[in-house]
């Protein structure tokens, strides 16, 4: 026995695939259209048994006011014995959508839907014929239409009317069938390939602590990973250490501090020092900036930091207002091994770090001025940018090289000198105007490009050296190719309708115009339809005040208005045998 179940919902996107149905209208009330009926095929049984589930929409928000009951059956047309599989009754509420879902329907893959109009006047009853399902989103057919397979263990089908399934990608995985996306793999585990239906845990030594890893990561050194499928390394107690990365044990060490701080001033807006300490991998503790040369009483803390065990150096950024940088800080390092003493360093005076100087090297420091640079620390000048490199800004660790199409020629510039106009450069970093090279005939130098020269476009020519633009074929002229050196004139009875042309038509052949008018008469200029004798169309016009012009049946009149020149504009639109030609007559108006 067949089961029907009933229920509204609101559909939101494009939830059911688009049916194929003919339909009759029995009215001449308005029709509802084919959109209004969608179908779904959504189960994976076998294709020629019974059972197959299948969501029947019917959407109203395009059709406001609809009223009436469809109801479904299962065959391609409407069956004469009326044995129906579903009804539904839509209310005539516009904007609303309803959802018939129908179970067990058969191995039927063709369906029809009748619907029967509450108000015949307002909409015409309706058939609709011959509709296949279309496959829902998680399973696919060859034609993207029931009867539909569901995705396979390790892919999706995320949209409708799929014809094959999509595999899951790396760091993803599905284990089951007929689903519609793929799971991440979970932090501690990962997935390195593609279509996987399982994710593996990471092994000793790694981890993994984001989801969906295409791999685990090794511990590093000093830190170690005992168990499998972790997402974190841990830190190895003071004291120990490991020999390598993607261990899963620690060792003993004892080592300590093995290096003396090094403090060194930098500033872009104002006071900044960076203190570095070099440490062993093994050691942790805490270190204490104070700004005082001394740690004596209760000296004023400049900064603190932290030292895990693992880390080979570690820096305390330390920024003041520019005249209020200590001259010399001192400094205490605790360990957190009681194996360990406490070290002090008084008396640290900040190196002048890069981009800085001073007379001795140490602070107060100044900025190294543009056209300058200082790379490294402890400088007690700048040094100027070499002829081929310029530097803009103050307080710079290095000069900029000159662009193609400029130069430097003197050491500390600050900007780079463009080659004259129509004059290139392919050189980085030139350091004389001899590197700039005239413009070859034929070629040109665009201004805002004077690393290189280019041809002369089809239609442009240029004869000189040292320019930068070509010259435009006049009318009656042409350049068929590129990089030419001069223009070449048409052959008798051919011309070009535009500057710039790169190849010549026919010219056409001129209607005639009389040479007078009379201020009390009308002259006609009789051409056939507008067109030459070619079959061109003619466009004439004035703007003269002493005559006018207007097309008739017969042709263009002229009429003068008073007596005096009559400037008249004749254009013959070309076409690809004949070139467009432009005209300006002068008549006389008697």
């Amino acid at each position: 026995m067949r089961r029907l179940k009933f229920q509204s919902i609101l559909i939101i996107g494009c939830l059911f695939a688009s049916v194929m149905a003919s339909a009759q209208s029995v009215s001449a009330a308005a029709s509802v259209p084919d959109s209004v009926i969608r179908v779904l095929w959504f189960d994976d049984t076998d294709p020629t048994t019974a059972g197959h589930n299948l969501a029947f929409s019917v959407n109203v928000s395009d059709t406001p006011n609809l009223a009436g009951t469809f109801t479904v059956y299962e065959s391609a047309v409407i069956p004469s014995n009326g044995n129906a599989l579903a009804t539904l009754a839509i209310g005539g509420a516009g904007g609303n959508a309803e959802f018939v879902s129908i179970s067990n329907v058969g191995a039927a893959t063709r369906f029809s839907v009748r619907f029967v109009s509450t108000d015949s006047s307002a909409y015409a009853d309706r058939d609709f014929l011959n509709i296949q399902p279309a496959c829902a989103p998680g399973r696919f057919s060859d034609s993207g239409y029931g009867p539909c397979t569901e995705a396979p263990p390790g892919t999706f089908v995320d949209t409708e009317r799929a014809t094959t399934p999509l595999s899951c990608v790396p760091g993803t995985y599905q284990p089951d069938s007929g689903k519609t996306f793929c799971l991440y793999a979970a932090p501690g585990q990962y997935v390195s390939g593609s279509g996987a239906t399982a994710s593996t845990q990471c092994g000793m030594g790694t981890y993994s602590d984001n989801a969906g890893s295409l791999f685990c990561t090794p511990a590093g050194i000093g830190r170690y990973v005992n168990v499998l499928g972790s997402t974190a390394a841990i830190q190895c107690e003071p004291g120990y250490t490991t020999p390598i990365i993607g261990s899963s044990i620690c060792q003993h060490d004892q080592n300590t501090l093995v290096s003396t701080p090094t403090a060194i001033w930098n500033s872009s807006t104002g006071g900044n020092v960076e203190m570095s300490f070099s440490v062993s991998p093994l050691v942790s503790g805490s270190v204490t900036v104070y700004q005082s040369s001394h740690i004596a009483g209760s000296p004023r803390v400049a900064g603190t930091a932290s030292i895990a065990s693992g880390s080979s150096s570690v820096t305390i950024n330390l920024s003041f207002d520019e005249s209020a940088t200590s001259d010399q800080y001192s400094i205490k390092f605790e360990s957190n091994n009681s194996n360990h003493n406490t070290t002090y360093w008084e008396l640290v005076t900040p190196l002048c770090g890069p981009g800085n100087y001073s007379s001795n090297g140490f602070t107060p420091c100044n900025a190294s001025p543009a056209g300058s640079f200082i790379t490294g620390t402890g400088s007690t000048a700048p040094t100027d940018c070499a002829p081929g490199t310029y530097q803009p800004s103050v307080r710079q660790t290095s000069c900029l090289n000159a662009p193609a199409g400029t130069y430097v020629a003197t050491a500390g510039a600050t900007t780079p000198t463009t080659c004259p106009s129509g004059h290139f450069s392919a050189d980085i970093a030139a350091r004389s105007l001899d590197v700039c090279t005239a413009s070859s005939p034929g070629n040109f130098v665009d201004d805002n490009d004077r690393s290189r020269q280019q041809l002369c476009a089809k239609g442009t020519f240029q004869k000189n050296v040292a320019q930068s633009a070509c010259v435009p074929a006049k009318i009656g002229y042409f350049v068929k190719s590129e990089g030419a050196t001069n223009q070449k004139r048409c052959k008798r009875g051919y011309t070009t309708s535009s500057v710039g042309s790169t190849s010549c038509k026919l010219k056409p052949k001129e209607p005639r115009l009389p040479t007078s008018l009379s201020r009390t008469r009308v002259s006609t200029v009789y051409l056939k339809n507008g067109k030459t004798s070619d079959g061109l169309r003619v466009v004439i016009a004035s703007r003269s005040k002493t005559c006018k012009v207007r097309r008739s049946a017969e042709g263009y009149k002229f009429t003068g208005t008073k007596k005096g020149k009559c400037s008249i504009t004749m254009t013959i639109k070309g076409n690809k045998k004949f070139a467009s030609v432009t005209r300006t007559r002068n008549l006389r108006v008697a």
